[in-house]
Parts: structure tokens; sequence; C-alpha cells
């Protein structure tokens, strides 16, 4: 994992922009939240991609209830501030990757620990981390 405590925000945007490009190609029924309604690429990925950037910056799982829909994201304390970032959102209609500050980016943001991914999305995420 590397320490992104040391990054600015538009540094550490621009690793996750390199991170989605990387990931989008791989997305499938195999890799997203089994029964997900196919919008975008990104549909059905959130938690597998939030837990992917987890585990190589750290920082915070954070989730919310977006379109009647659990959504998880990353929260990171960096040199510029604690910052929300979202590199899925595009399956509701925002931007690919949002950033915005600490709990300013959905209502009712909260953290989520590790321990609470069931063992399928972990499955799903080591998938898709190894493609």
């Amino acid at each position: 994992m590397a320490d992104v405590s040391n990054f600015d925000s538009d540094f550490l945007i621009e690793k996750l922009h390199g991170l989605r490009k990387a990931l989008e190609p791989h997305f499938s029924s195999e890799t997203a939240l089994p029964g997900t309604n196919y919008k975008m690429p990104s549909s059905g990925h959130c938690a597998v991609v939030s837990t992917i950037v987890h585990d190589l910056y750290g920082g915070d799982l954070v989730s919310t209830i977006l379109d009647n829909q659990s959504h998880w994201f990353n929260r990171f304390v960096l040199t510029d501030g604690v910052f929300d970032i979202d590199i899925t959102g595009d399956q509701f209609g925002y931007p690919i990757i949002q950033k915005s500050k600490e709990g300013t980016l959905y209502p009712n943001a909260r953290i989520r620990s590790v321990r609470e991914l069931n063992q399928e999305t972990k499955i799903r995420a080591e998938i898709l981390a190894n493609k």
C-alpha cells in the first residue's frame, strides 16, 4: 500500500484516473454485484473498486445510499485536506471521478470497516485486481 499522506489531491486523482482506465476494460458480470442492471460499465463495481483503491492507497472505505442502492467510495487524508473520492460515480450519472471535501460528496456518508466487506465482495475484488 502506498502512503498517500504525502500526496496532494491532484496527484492522487491522477493515479486514480490511471487505475480506473486499467480496471474498466475488465468490468464484467463476474466482477459486478450479482443482479446488476448495467447502465454503465462501472455499474455494480463500487464496493470492489473501493476495496482495490483501499488496498493500493489506504484511506477509509465510505458508503452512502444513492438511488436506493448502497454505494461505496474512499476517503483520504492528503496534504491539501481530507477528501472523499469516488471513481465509480458514473453509474449514477456523475463524472467518472469525483473529489469533494470530506462529507460533502454525497449525503449521509459513513465510514465503513474492511471487516464489513462480505466474502463475495472480497472475491470479486480479487478477481478484478488480478485481471
